[in-house]
């Protein structure tokens, strides 16, 4: 139950969640106080629009990745023996071959 109600505080606290508290508070009032109402719902269609746009998606993406990218020299001098990729477990046919998401693949690469 603890993690459900972070979750879901996370989850306002985030962005589009905040935004879209505000259009819903905006949409609840507008019969009684509509300008105030129009300017809620204004402001966060313009939040949610900005939020799309691919500056703000990169930037927001930008501020996540603090460490770069891995050379190439980097990696074959490296002690390490695998390397371990995350993935979300949806299918992409450019990244697996045109495999399903739901089959493990395996692949030695000699370095």
């Amino acid at each position: 139950m603890e993690i459900l109600v972070t979750r879901s505080i996370e989850s306002f606290l985030l962005p589009p969640g905040g935004v879209i508290v505000l259009l819903i508070i905006g949409l609840l009032l507008i019969r009684r106080y509509w300008y105030g109402a129009t300017i809620a719902v204004g402001l966060a269609l313009l939040g949610l629009y900005t939020l799309s746009l691919p500056v703000t998606a990169d930037k927001l993406v930008r501020s996540l990745e603090t460490y770069p990218a891995l050379q190439a020299q980097a990696i074959q001098h490296s002690p390490a023996q695998a390397i371990v990729l995350f993935s979300d477990g949806l299918p992409n046919p450019t990244f697996n071959d045109g495999l399903n998401g739901n089959r493990l693949v395996r692949r030695v690469i000699q370095l």
